[in-house]
């Protein structure tokens, strides 16, 4: 099955070569989950990364972990990551993650991801450059919410 068009238009897809995207399109399994399905629960060991393909889904998160809090958040965009950190570190789920209409996403576990490492695909390098760029931005956020905070005191 090759990469949905909608996925390809989306970073990190749309850097990759042909042959990255081949590889990738090849490591996933398709899910389809109806509205109000869960995807995958809070405190659920994670299983992988998450690429919505279409729908929408929501984030919730009840621990209040993240800086917006305890609010939901939704994500409609196709070649939307979700979970990402998961093909790094094998940790449980702080988050529930459910279909907010019919939505499609596409599975790649970690031991997928791992294959496509081995076999030194391109597809794994382009990840591994897209999760660095997306961490090291999110730990620039959290540094200067961590500043802000402190100066309100």
């Amino acid at each position: 099955m090759p990469l949905p068009e909608s996925v390809c238009s989306s970073e990190p897809f749309a850097s990759m070569s042909e042959q990255a995207r081949s590889d990738f399109a090849g490591a996933v399994a398709l899910q389809r989950h109806e509205a109000g399905a869960t995807i995958y629960d809070a405190d659920q060991e994670s299983a992988g990364m998450y690429v919505l393909v279409s729908g929408t889904v929501q984030l919730d998160d009840p621990q209040m972990t993240t800086i917006g809090g305890d609010r939901p958040q939704s994500f409609s965009t196709p070649g939307t990551l979700i979970s990402k950190g998961s093909l790094l570190d094998p940790f449980r789920h702080r988050h529930r993650c459910s279909a907010e209409t019919d939505a499609e996403v596409m599975v790649l576990t970690r031991e997928a991801f791992g294959r496509l490492f081995e076999d030194k695909s391109p597809a794994a390098f382009a990840l591994v450059d897209h999760l660095v760029r997306e961490i090291s931005g999110e730990v620039r956020e959290l540094n200067s919410a961590i500043h802000q905070l402190l100066s309100e005191h």
